[in-house]
């Protein structure tokens, strides 16, 4: 119990984080997304970060977004860092995501 209260307060705060750099630290987001590689392997497990998105489709593999052409920047900029993952990670341990980050 003690433990699902700790993940989703730090799903929580991702979501908040990733508001705020997306608002306020352009800076931060560019110059992570430079160390990113890889691609999204449409897993879905980032549009389930603390609630699912209502724009998640997961009745075909992979997952689909019924929105993606005009889906909100906070979707579009995921993952920003090494952090996002950890989030993500929280939610699926068990898929693996198409993005990683170089140190």
């Amino acid at each position: 119990m003690k433990r699902k209260i700790l993940e989703m307060i730090l799903l929580a705060y991702g979501k908040i984080r990733r508001f705020y750099y997306h608002k306020f630290s352009k800076a931060h987001i560019l110059r992570n997304h430079k160390r990113r590689e890889g691609e999204c392997a449409r897993c879905g497990t980032c549009c389930k970060l603390l609630f699912k998105c209502p724009f998640l489709d997961e009745s075909q593999t992979p997952s689909l977004c019924k929105i993606h052409n005009s889906r909100p920047m906070n979707c579009r900029i995921f993952p920003v860092d090494e952090m996002d993952m950890r989030d993500r990670d929280i939610v699926s341990r068990d898929t693996t995501c198409g993005y990683r980050f170089r140190r």
